[in-house]
């Protein structure tokens, strides 16, 4: 179901809350690269203009990637997305993504 929580009132939220995730975590400041695991409508990658931003989706509407284990990233940012996971996925995704980079900086929203 392609839903995008970037109109009306709902924007002001979520915009919100993605500039929060920046300045808690330094994002305007890093050079690492970052996963916008769940990246929806993208709107970490077009607030972080001059930083590198993966973004993957499960939807093939807003990915660029088909499949995360395929990326090299240092940090991920998980906003909105685990609330539609069960414990299993979860755990599944947090072990793969330690597989890859086993010093990657979480950060959920």
């Amino acid at each position: 179901m392609h839903v995008d929580y970037y109109h009306g009132i709902s924007k002001v939220y979520f915009t919100n809350i993605i500039s929060n995730i920046i300045k808690i975590a330094n994002l305007n400041f890093t050079n690492k690269i970052i996963l916008d695991f769940g990246c929806g409508s993208k709107v970490l990658s077009k607030m972080l203009k001059n930083q590198k931003v993966l973004n993957y989706d499960i939807d093939p509407n807003y990915t660029e990637y088909d499949d995360y284990s395929k990326l090299n990233f240092d940090i991920v940012v998980l906003n909105h997305v685990l609330m539609y996971m069960n414990d299993e996925e979860i755990l599944s995704i947090f072990r793969n993504i330690k597989k890859i980079n086993m010093k990657c900086e979480f950060i959920i929203g």
